[in-house]
Formats: C-alpha cells, structure tokens, sequence
C-alpha cells in the first residue's frame, strides 16, 4: 500500500491560522480581505467568500494560463513530436 501523502496547508489556510479565524469568522476579518485581495490572482482562495466579498479573480493573471499560451505549447509540442518520429523513422 502506498503511504499517505500529507495534507500541505494552502497560504490562504496558514493566514487563516496565522489570523485564529474560524469559517464563521472569514467574513468579518478585514485583514483577512486585505490579504485576499493582495492574492487573489496567486493563491487559492475559496470561491464562496469570494463571492461574498465581491472580489473577482483574473483567470489569465499569469500568461501560462491564457488560451493563446496553451495553444503555442501544445503546437510546440505536436511539431516536436512529429519531428522526432520522423528521424525515428528514417533511421529504422
């Protein structure tokens, strides 16, 4: 049986710890809202109090994830992929 992986605590869990807040008391920690605000592109930060506060989070804040990003990757990957199972093929 493998072994367990251990839980690693997310940043948004440590400022939580670091803050004693409970998920009753997310809501009303203003320092809390100041910390999300200032990570809401770079951490996770659970969707429901983002809601709540109205903080919207900028899906392509990092250029990995924007679309055209992805699609150069994947085409680097596919001319790269072609290209060495063509010598593969040659030297066969």
């Amino acid at each position: 049986m493998p072994a367990a992986i251990p839980h690693v605590a997310t940043e948004f869990e440590s400022q939580v710890l670091r803050l004693g807040l409970t998920m009753k008391t997310y809501t009303a920690s203003t320092e809390l809202r100041a910390w999300c605000e200032n990570n809401k592109n770079r951490c996770y930060i659970p969707e429901w109090l983002l809601a709540k506060w109205g903080i919207s989070v900028d899906v392509y804040a990092f250029p990995a994830r924007r679309p055209e990003t992805a699609r150069s990757e994947i085409v680097s990957f596919v001319q790269t992929d072609r290209a060495e199972r063509a010598k593969k093929k040659r030297s066969a």
